[in-house]
């Protein structure tokens, strides 16, 4: 069975609703939403460059530079939302995921990145795509 990328959108807005949790600093539930909200909306993404654009991944860290580039290149209007929201997103993440301290207060940080992905799936919603959204998941 193939997995289903939308859900960790709904494992990123439950961790920003639930952040305490045992043994755990809510820093650790926001970082761990801002990493899921990146993952979920770059995953569905990448599916529909893959299957409406024509895009190639070559399976490594690159594709996430490539695919942004690929919507930059790719005109205006949804596509252009698409770049915007994920390349916030991808900063975010890589901070959430690697850096000792982020830029920001980390519930603010991860209530951003859900609305970037929110953008990111209104966007896909226009090319065609039927995304899941949080307040649509169990």
């Amino acid at each position: 069975m193939t997995f289903d990328w939308q859900e960790y959108i709904a494992l990123a807005q439950w961790l920003c609703d639930n952040a305490r949790v045992p043994n755990c600093s809510e820093e650790a539930s926001y970082r761990a939403a801002i990493s899921r909200a990146y993952y979920a909306a770059f995953q569905c993404v990448l599916n529909f460059a893959v299957e409406k654009d024509n895009f190639q991944p070559k399976g490594g860290g690159d594709d996430h530079g490539r695919l942004l580039k690929h919507f930059a290149l790719r005109g205006k209007g949804p596509r252009r939302r698409i770049y915007v929201a994920l390349d916030r997103m991808r900063d975010n993440r890589r901070q959430a995921d690697y850096e000792a301290d982020l830029l920001g207060d980390p519930k603010k940080v991860a209530d951003y990145v859900l609305r970037d992905a929110k953008a990111v799936f209104d966007a896909l919603d226009q090319l065609g795509v039927t995304v899941i959204r949080p307040s649509q998941a169990p």
